[in-house]
């Protein structure tokens, strides 16, 4: 069963991708980002952190990883004639989804999104999967194909797709693909990519901050910033944080430091929940994002 979507096409650009050692690593990174790709070195959450990473691509899957994730098996994007990205809703599904419809762009052929049932009593099910993915990624045309293994399903494809489907999970695809089915996929002619998806990480959604000197007066540092909440800084080191409305109600020569309150931040690689936790038990918004030692190296929003 066909179907093209006709929703105006809304994909996100290529992600910010960022790649580790291991065959076909750079070249996904490559085929997904370009140019753009940085080689990770030394610590992985540092690294991400410094490229604002939104993809990493490694050789093994990743039980847990600071990003979503992206693993080339015998990736040969060369002799790729369609990628086809195999969802069945999963947590990993729109990832797939999306990096089928990059990877589509970037090789310039056909991107394809399909979902599989065993029996007919599935088949509503499988559509209802596409037609919950579909729009996210709309410019990829939607199948449903019936095949009770992953040989069947293969059997679906082009002889030279390129697969996208999530890490081994609770669909069926994913067990087919990675549990006894594994070797299909790494017998496929031009590979597969494996994705998992991870909760969104703070230096995701971070900006550069705006800060003010605990000894500025309240008339001045209103002047600086207009946000709700700002940091307090000396030396680079966060110290305090001062909400807008205590600046407003005090004296304008009131210094900073007098009306402070103590620090609270999050750091880079925490995952971005903890931003909207914090702020709905404190009224903070932005929250400071902190390194070691208390450096000041960014705010995040809950409405960023």
């Amino acid at each position: 069963m066909h179907a093209s979507n006709e929703f105006p096409d809304v994909s996100p650009p290529p992600p910010r991708t960022i790649w580790t050692r291991g065959e076909g690593c750079a070249e996904l990174a490559k085929a997904l980002a370009g140019d753009g790709a940085v080689r990770a070195v030394g610590d992985l959450l540092k690294a991400c952190v410094e490229a604002r990473a939104e993809l990493l691509v490694t050789k093994r899957v990743p039980q847990s990883a600071p990003v979503a994730s992206a693993t080339p098996v015998d990736f040969a994007p060369e002799g790729a004639a369609s990628v086809v990205a195999l969802v069945s809703g999963g947590p990993h599904s729109v990832l797939a989804a999306r990096v089928a419809n990059w990877l589509g762009q970037s090789l310039h052929v056909p991107a394809e999104l399909v979902s599989g049932f065993r029996v007919p009593d599935e088949q509503h099910n499988a559509q209802e999967v596409l037609e919950r993915i579909g729009p996210q990624v709309p410019s990829l045309s939607t199948r449903v194909v019936e095949a009770w293994t992953a040989r069947q399903l293969l059997g679906e494809m082009d002889d030279d797709a390129l697969l996208v489907f999530g890490a081994a999970g609770g669909s069926w695809i994913q067990r087919m693909f990675l549990g006894p089915g594994a070797r299909l996929a790494s017998s496929a002619p031009v590979g597969a990519i494996v994705v998992r998806d991870e909760a969104a990480r703070v230096f995701q959604m971070m900006r550069e901050p705006v800060y003010v000197s605990p000894l500025l007066r309240a008339a001045d540092a209103i002047l600086v910033s207009d946000l709700s909440t700002v940091p307090v800084v000396t030396f680079g080191r966060l110290v305090g944080v001062v909400q807008r409305e205590v600046l407003e109600a005090s004296g304008p020569t009131v210094a900073v430091e007098a009306l402070m309150q103590a620090p609270l931040s999050v750091a880079p690689g925490d995952e971005a929940l903890a931003v909207a936790e914090i702020s709905r038990a404190t009224g903070m918004d932005p929250i400071p994002v902190c390194a070691d030692d208390h450096l000041l190296v960014g705010v995040v929003s809950v409405f960023a």
